[in-house]
This record gives C-alpha cells, structure tokens and sequence, in this order.
C-alpha cells in the first residue's frame, strides 16, 4: 500500500484546524485462483487538528475502490477514519 498526503496547511481554522486530502493505492494478494490479487484506490478529504508538536488527530471520508482481474469491480463502500498521527 503507498499513501500520498497533501496538507493545506496555508487554510487554518482556529489556528489548529487544516483540511488535507490523501490517495492510497494498494494491491492485496490473497490465495487461489479465484482470487488472485485486488486492487484498492482510496481517496479521501478531511480534517487535521493539531494536538501537540508533532502530533495531530484526523478525521477522514473517503470510500474504496476494489477490483480483481478475475471478476472485475467489486464496489466503492464508503468510509470513515479517525486516526491518531504521531
């Protein structure tokens, strides 16, 4: 899985608050043949607030995106995050 993550840092909200945006893309192998591998892309926008030097709390809405090979699309579920990064 490779993450990439931008910052608005330049859009401050109470000195503490910044929205961000990320894209994960993935590929996750599993065994058999019907199965072999799935592709995910993750976008998703959200909320960063500062709560310490380095520290910051997140709060992210994004959905999947899984396909195979084999079978093709497999659905967009949405998803919610709240993470903790230090």
């Amino acid at each position: 899985m490779a993450r990439g993550r931008y910052d608005f840092n330049q859009v401050q909200v109470i000195d503490k608050v910044h929205p961000f945006a990320q894209l994960e893309v993935g590929y996750n192998a599993f065994g058999g043949i019907e199965y072999a591998g799935i592709i995910s892309v993750n976008p998703a926008v959200g909320l960063s607030m500062s709560v310490g030097s380095k520290n910051a709390l997140d709060l992210s809405l994004g959905y999947y995106t899984l396909s195979n090979g084999m079978s093709g699309y497999l659905g967009h579920p949405l998803r919610i995050a709240l993470g903790y990064r230090f």
